[in-house]
């Protein structure tokens, strides 16, 4: 009888460990089974986090608690040259992660970020990455993504990530993206290396694109994107412009400064809604400048128009 009671004892306790570890879904390669709480987590970090402060600061380290529980939903981390704790990866109601100035281990994002499963917005910034791990793509809830002067070389396919809506990847060292099959509204990639626009499944979603600092050969695809507002391609080495642009019918503000354009296709003159053209510092001749002046003081008479 004594030794029944021991294994209904020990069935109990394997069953209600399995069902902790599920129900947390807690990594026990990271070690979260010996944190009894996200408290627990933060106070373990090498470097002070401030806990629901009254003031926020840009400088510091910053956890958003629910007042009733010792669950943390928000984190930003702000270490000059700290390293980013694994055990990060053990907050599992973390809904936004905010990562500064700091480092990862061999600079590698790990695996484990896969355990943020209700992870909505992820930025890293001023943090250098020589890989991004495959498993960026299991976040399903991600819908923002900033990662800014990571020189990354390279993203992982992110067909997956179909609930992004503003992806932020400026100053990279990125030559191509591929999966960018979500409801993407504005798609940020200054700075890389980019030598055409890439492709987006549904590019009549996004209104707002940005790829300033690129050595882009052509921008034929531009026109697919029929409900953009605001366009940046500043400094793309680009000599011409497609005259099937007046299809942007929704363009408001549009940057061609610092390339090497001579003239300007006149179905430009179509795009109604133009409110800011930049077309600076380019190959224009002093004729075409006057030209194109003109033909616009008379089409778009409010227009800002820097020459």
């Amino acid at each position: 009888m004594t030794e029944c009671k021991i294994v209904v004892l020990y069935v109990i306790f394997y069953w209600t460990v399995k069902y902790s570890d599920a129900v947390f879904h807690r990594s026990p390669s990271l070690g979260c089974e010996h944190y009894l709480d996200d408290y627990e987590i933060l106070k373990q970090f090498p470097f002070p986090v401030l806990i629901n402060p009254e003031t926020i600061h840009t400088n510091e380290s910053i956890a958003t608690m629910y007042p009733t529980e010792r669950v943390v939903n928000s984190l930003t981390l702000v270490e000059p040259n700290g390293v980013v704790p694994e055990s990060i990866f053990c907050l599992k109601e973390l809904k936004y992660l905010i990562i500064k100035n700091m480092v990862f281990s061999d600079g590698i994002v790990p695996d484990s970020l896969a355990d943020l499963q209700i992870l909505q917005r992820l930025e890293i910034i001023n943090t250098t990455i020589t890989k991004m791990t495959n498993q960026l793509t299991v976040l399903k809830h991600l819908y923002w993504l900033i990662l800014v002067n990571c020189s990354l070389p390279q993203l992982p396919n992110l067909s997956n990530l179909s609930n992004v809506w503003h992806i932020e990847l400026d100053r990279n060292h990125l030559s191509k993206l591929d999966g960018l099959d979500g409801d993407i509204l504005s798609l940020s990639l200054s700075n890389n290396l980019f030598s055409e626009i890439p492709t987006v499944k549904i590019p009549a979603y996004v209104e707002e694109l940005t790829m300033n600092n690129n050595p882009l050969r052509n921008i034929i695809k531009l026109d697919s994107f029929i409900n953009l507002e605001r366009v940046d391609l500043h400094n793309t080495t680009l000599t011409s412009i497609p005259p099937t642009i007046n299809k942007l019918q929704k363009l408001e503000r549009l940057d061609l400064s610092y390339n090497d354009l001579f003239y300007l296709p006149f179905n430009i003159l179509e795009l109604n809604k133009l409110n800011t053209l930049f077309v600076n510092n380019n190959s224009f001749s002093d004729q075409e400048i006057e030209t194109i002046k003109t033909y616009f003081n008379m089409s778009h008479p409010n227009i800002t128009l820097c020459i």
